[in-house]
């Protein structure tokens, strides 16, 4: 099936739209006391601080029958080049990497859909905690990210066990 030309453009504007919603949402508990400030499109697709510590929040919408999978966030990005295709340009590369890593810091990769299982076991609920990750899984991620360098010391399993998946 060929998109027109306006398709293209409608669908960024439904990603666009759905973060700002949830940018909203997080200024909403910003008055609530959830977090101490909130910004958008800077280090991250949202920024959210509590005190000092940062949460990273990166949103990601699809359309259709296609739903996240671990494989899918740790694909190195296939619109790069063949040689700049690295674990830093995957969505999990990008959410992790490029930015300060200081104690307290979480990450959180906001969904439109309902993960596939392996991924779905870092949902948990807006300002809830998640349960416990597969071991197996953890170090599939570790090894899918492969060579992926990170800022303050910080390694990627580091990273995994501040990783939260927000879905409807």
């Amino acid at each position: 099936m060929t998109l027109a030309p306006a398709d293209g453009g409608r669908r960024s504007r439904r990603g666009f739209l759905y973060q700002d919603a949830v940018t909203l949402l997080d200024c909403l508990d910003m008055l609530e006391g959830h977090w101490t400030e909130v910004s958008w499109e800077d280090l991250e697709d949202i920024l959210c601080y509590k005190a000092d510590a940062p949460s990273y929040r990166q949103v990601k919408t699809v359309e259709g029958a296609k739903r996240h999978s671990i494989a899918d966030i740790c694909k190195p990005d296939a619109a790069k080049k063949a040689e700049n295709r690295t674990a830093a340009t995957s969505y999990l590369g990008k959410l992790f990497g490029g930015k300060p890593l200081p104690e307290g810091t979480r990450f959180t990769l906001i969904v439109n859909e309902t993960p596939q299982r392996d991924l779905f076991q870092f949902v948990c609920e807006r300002g809830g905690a998640r349960g416990p990750v597969s071991a197996d899984d953890r170090e599939r991620i570790i090894d899918k990210l492969n060579g992926l360098s990170l800022p303050d010391g910080r390694d990627v399993g580091w990273c995994i066990d501040r990783l939260d998946v927000l879905a409807p």
